[in-house]
């Protein structure tokens, strides 16, 4: 898999990188105001919120970076953050991405559903014009039948 992000990552990303600016940079009124933000959109139902959806990674990247470093000043503090933001940002997307793509069919899984499907498809490949091809449809993932297929 490519290392390039998707436009939705990077949408997150720039959000994120913001949202953590904010909340290192802001002092208790600043937080309290994305605090109450943050719980307004958390009660939407139309629509999601970059804010409320970034809110856990965030917090949590700040938690950690506090208790590893806690003598690091705001610059130091807020460039570890993003860091470790963004990270956690591509982390989640690639297995987000990952979780999507298992559950896709792919083409060497269409004899198994047809298959399983009990269906029959007209094959107008040029890779079963050879008489010899043989097929293995795995059953259930236990047994194995082989299919002759005849042009």
């Amino acid at each position: 898999m490519a290392n390039i992000p998707s436009i939705s990552t990077l949408y997150a990303e720039s959000h994120a990188i913001n949202y953590t600016s904010i909340r290192i940079k802001g002092d208790q009124i600043v937080n309290k105001a994305l605090d109450a933000k943050v719980s307004r959109e958390g009660q939407w139902i139309r629509k999601q919120s970059a804010a409320v959806q970034l809110e856990p990674v965030i917090v949590d990247a700040i938690a950690e970076i506090d208790d590893k470093c806690p003598t690091l000043g705001k610059d130091a503090r807020l460039e570890k953050a993003k860091k470790d933001v963004i990270k956690r940002i591509r982390t989640k997307a690639i297995d987000m991405t990952k979780a999507k793509a298992e559950t896709l069919i792919l083409p060497g899984q269409l004899p198994l559903l047809l298959h399983e499907m009990e269906m029959d498809a007209d094959w107008k490949s040029e890779l079963f014009s050879n008489t010899n091809y043989f097929i293995k449809l795995k059953k259930h993932h236990k047994e194995f039948i082989t299919v002759q297929i005849n042009p």
